[in-house]
């Protein structure tokens, strides 16, 4: 992303603080720590791995025991 001066449109702010350039930059900078969480939601979309990151939230268990209880394969599982 370039760093460009940003000004608004007119019709966006009744009044531009140039201060506040400063709390958008930290806003910016917090958008770094997402950065992969849409990797997570792709993950999360897909109903059998959300379904056998529910069971892992339960208790612990192996691929056999997740494959048993969703009752399917061992290498659709793992």
């Amino acid at each position: 992303m370039a760093n460009v001066a940003f000004r608004p449109p007119a019709d966006c702010c009744d009044t531009y603080d140039p201060s506040s350039a400063e709390t958008r930059g930290a806003l910016r900078a917090r958008l770094l720590e997402v950065a992969g969480l849409s990797e997570l939601f792709k993950v999360l979309g897909d109903e059998t791995r959300t379904r056998i990151l529910y069971l892992l939230s339960l208790r612990e268990l192996c691929v056999c025991d997740i494959a048993e209880i969703m009752e399917m394969s061992l290498p659709a599982v793992s």
